[in-house]
């Protein structure tokens, strides 16, 4: 099972609307779940997985899955922004890094 097939299953044809009040969250929050652009806490990860009636651990590997594709997905965004590998920054350039 994969990420989009989790939530899938756990939504049940039921609109994002009703799964956020659902769940306590932002509707916002669940259509990015929806879409893969964002990865759910460990509390939400476990309301979805009770949800869906799948066991724990198939959950788990499919948001690690999940979450390995995004991280490499961003990675070669990065490579393409600036034509080298991605500079490792701290917090703190982070968060700075348009003064910077």
């Amino acid at each position: 099972m994969n990420y989009a097939e989790l939530i899938e299953n756990a939504m049940k044809g039921r609109p994002t609307l009703a799964m956020s009040k659902l769940w306590g969250l932002p509707n916002s929050t669940l259509v990015k779940y929806v879409k893969g652009e964002r990865m759910p806490d460990f509390n939400t990860a476990l309301k979805i997985v009770k949800e869906a009636g799948v066991d724990p651990a198939v959950a788990f590997e499919a948001l690690a899955e999940e979450e390995r594709n995004h991280k490499s997905k961003n990675f070669k965004l990065q490579l393409q922004d600036n034509g080298g590998p991605p500079v490792s920054r701290t917090r703190h350039q982070r968060i700075m890094s348009p003064l910077l």
